[in-house]
């Protein structure tokens, strides 16, 4: 992950948004992030930076992804995943694969 960014958003549908949520449950791979360390620093705070770092995935799981309710550009949700899941990187990945699926 890098800088903030902003991308249109106009073409998403509600049921891309609902298909997009049943895509991560289960096993996913995930960067890295959480509180470990690189060269003495925390990774999720060199990502936050946009700081460009080498890591590894590691596999999380994602028991349930709820949708609560969508207000495009905004969407609530409730995660019931494993530990070790970063849920910045599951927004971040849930956004990327929603505008990916233009129709």
């Amino acid at each position: 992950m890098s800088e903030d960014k902003i991308f249109p958003f106009d073409h998403i549908q509600t049921q891309q948004i609902y298909e997009t949520a049943k895509k991560f449950t289960g096993k996913i791979m995930q960067p890295i992030f959480s509180a470990l360390q690189q060269e003495g620093k925390r990774l999720y705070k060199m990502a936050r930076k946009g700081i460009q770092i080498e890591t590894t995935l590691r596999e999380v799981e994602i028991f349930q992804l709820e949708i609560l309710s969508i207000n495009i550009p905004y969407i609530n949700f409730r995660v019931h995943c494993g530990k070790g899941t970063y849920i910045r990187s599951l927004v971040h990945n849930f956004g990327e694969r929603s505008l990916s699926h233009i129709t």
